[in-house]
Formats: C-alpha cells, structure tokens, sequence
C-alpha cells in the first residue's frame, strides 16, 4: 500500500515509458503489485532478500512469471561465454 501511496503522489515525474494519466497510474500500481507478489510468494526468499538488499537485480521483476523478458540467459553460460544483444556486447 505504501507503493500505491507514493505512486498516486507522483504526479510531476515521469519517465520515458510511463506518463501521469490515469491507465498509466493503474500500470504502475500493477507492476508495484505483482514485484511484491513474486518476492513475496514465487522466488525462493534468499534470492528475494537478495534483491531486495541489492546483490542481484531481477531484472524486469514484475513479468517474472508472466512471460519471458529481455534477458533470459542462464547465468552461468552468460558469465562464461558473454551474450550480443544484437545492439552490443557484453563480455564474459
């Protein structure tokens, strides 16, 4: 509730992807939502806390169980072999 709080008081910021009408409002509340949800309920809760206190990022958090993001290499070929976006590259 405390992110649904500070997300309807943002009314001066926005980002290049999320504007300050209403649906958008709506889209931040979701994503707020299901980020708890899946630290809360999904990931096993030293990989939660560990995003949490910063060690890892999760990336794109609030998808994880919704559809495969931008990024799903395991981690243990990416820090062996490094992986091409198609837009750079990133070293092992």
């Amino acid at each position: 509730m405390d992110a649904v709080e500070e997300i309807l008081a943002e009314t001066n910021r926005e980002n290049a992807n999320i504007s300050n009408s209403p649906s958008a409002k709506m889209l931040q509340i979701a994503s707020a939502a299901s980020k708890k949800y899946y630290l809360t309920r999904l990931i096993p809760e030293e990989m939660s806390q560990a995003h949490v206190r910063g060690d890892v990022h999760i990336h794109d958090l609030d998808f994880y169980g919704k559809t495969l993001t931008c990024i799903q290499i395991p981690l243990g070929r990416l820090l062996k072999e490094g992986f091409n976006t198609g837009h750079g590259y990133i070293s092992s």
